[in-house]
């Protein structure tokens, strides 16, 4: 079981940690990037998840033809 923080601005997300049992799993999510994932990490939340490399990846366009 994990408490999902999706969207949560930094301030509010370490309120909301000091409320929650240090045996139950956090995560935070939402908005969060390479320019601000140190900022979430210190909050002290268990994992992070982030869409950033899927969203800023270059994409290829390939194709393989048998014959």
């Amino acid at each position: 079981h994990v408490i999902m923080f999706d969207n949560w601005k930094l301030v509010d997300l370490k309120k909301a940690l000091k409320l929650v049992p240090g045996d139950i799993l956090t995560e935070a999510s939402g908005q969060i990037s390479k320019k601000n994932i140190r900022s979430y990490a210190n909050t002290g939340v268990r994992y992070i998840s982030t869409s950033y490399m899927i969203k800023n990846a270059r994409w290829i366009d390939f194709s393989l033809n048998i014959n």
